[in-house]
């Protein structure tokens, strides 16, 4: 797939269409407002995400998103859209600097910002050339694939290079059969998703409250050749997930009694969201079906009475977490 496309289907999943407003505007660079919807989704400031562009033979070529984080006020947020293999790379390269070089927050004259003090840039990239590392992963697609294939990870979504993920997706690949519905809940950028309909050959849903989620899990079985067979759609929690299913993969944000609102794709305040999925399971699993759960390693707190558990695999990873599987009683 070429950069335009990856670029493309980002923006697309910004809803940036090109047709935004211009809010700041020089010859050859212009500034426009994304939805405030974008805006909380990056943990925006006044949920105000800009996307930069430079005019180049009068088409504008989107360069970067910018935003000034919530919790990190001091600093400028900064997402490269420049993609490594775009045609113009060298030249975007060479010209971007010079936007950056102006005083951003003057010629960007928006009330939103004004009287901000910005020290420093936060980087919030996208990962266009991330691959899956890691023996997991290795032994699966090595049956699929003569190299391992990139898989970009957007901002803003849970990546699947992290231990938590890759134990989840060893378990999921060993328990999930044939003739199984499969869901993959809180997909994030789902190589699961991808990896069982290579598996079976067969559709699998996967769903997320993140859109770039959504839009990132699309992507992933585009590049696995599996897009036909990945249904993938936005959901809080069980909101929109109408069907009973064998098989339910959750990745659960791991349990704090700390707010930590810079970060809700790792932490689940209060276990509020573990205590939902876990009391509205009964009504989303078939007789025979299962949860392969990535929670943490003592769940007899959130486990209502008409569920059966028991732990996978414990592992402790600066926390103590595990694998389980349940099902519901009788």
């Amino acid at each position: 797939m070429s950069a335009d496309y990856e670029v493309s289907f980002f923006l697309n999943a910004l809803g940036y269409t090109g047709s935004e407003a211009v809010h700041s505007s020089f010859d050859d660079f212009r500034v426009q407002k994304l939805s405030p919807e974008v805006g909380r989704l990056f943990g925006a400031l006044n949920d105000l995400v800009l996307i930069a562009s430079v005019n180049c033979d009068g088409i504008w070529i989107p360069i970067s998103l910018l935003y000034i984080p919530k919790y990190e006020a001091k600093t400028i947020g900064v997402t490269s859209l420049v993609h490594p293999e775009h045609r113009l790379r060298t030249w975007l390269e060479l010209t971007v600097p010079k936007f950056f070089n102006r005083d951003l927050l003057k010629a960007v004259n928006l009330q939103e910002w004004m009287g901000l003090e910005i020290l420093g840039v936060f980087p919030c990239p996208v990962f266009w050339e991330e691959r899956p590392l890691g023996l997991e992963y290795e032994n699966f697609f090595s049956k699929h694939f003569e190299k391992m294939p990139k898989l970009p990870v957007f901002p803003t979504v849970y990546p699947y290079n992290n231990p938590y993920a890759q134990k989840t997706f060893v378990h999921c690949m060993k328990v999930g059969k044939p003739d199984d519905k499969i869901l993959v809940m809180g997909c994030g950028a789902s190589i699961e998703a991808a990896a069982l309909a290579l598996q079976f050959e067969m559709e699998i849903h996967a769903t997320d409250i993140n859109p770039l989620a959504i839009a990132n899990t699309k992507l992933i079985a585009d590049y696995c050749g599996v897009g036909d067979w990945v249904k993938a759609w936005v959901s809080d929690g069980y909101a929109e997930i109408q069907s009973k299913y064998d098989l339910i993969i959750l990745n659960a944000p791991l349990v704090s009694e700390e707010d930590r609102p810079e970060d809700p794709n790792r932490f689940d305040v209060g276990g509020k969201f573990l205590k939902t999925v876990l009391q509205g399971l009964p009504n989303h699993l078939q007789t025979s079906g299962r949860l392969i759960l990535m929670s943490r390693a003592d769940l007899s707190p959130y486990i209502p009475p008409q569920l059966l558990s028991h732990s996978l695999e414990l592992f402790n990873i600066g926390t103590e977490v595990g694998i389980h599987e349940l099902s519901v009683v009788g």
